[in-house]
């Protein structure tokens, strides 16, 4: 292992530096997410997740599903025409 690498801090940890100030609010901790993007801490797939997670945490369930009424569906037993 390159000794002038040991000295540079491992991912985990730059992770929990950025982490370690707590945001106080929704919009402060999406700037944290986007700064950590930025200096490539986070890929852009795992920002989507979390942004993603985020949104869905203030919906309802009817927001997010459809009645059963609603729904055309077909039999898993049936050919395709």
């Amino acid at each position: 292992m390159d000794p002038s690498s040991s000295s540079r801090p491992t991912l985990i940890e730059r992770l929990s530096a950025l982490l370690m100030r707590a945001p106080e609010d929704r919009e402060q901790l999406l700037q944290l997410l986007h700064g950590a993007y930025e200096r490539n801490l986070l890929d852009s797939d795992a920002l989507t997740i979390i942004e993603g997670a985020l949104q869905v945490s203030d919906m309802q369930v009817r927001d997010i599903m459809v009645p059963r009424a609603q729904m055309d569906v077909i039999d898993v037993t049936e050919t395709p025409e």
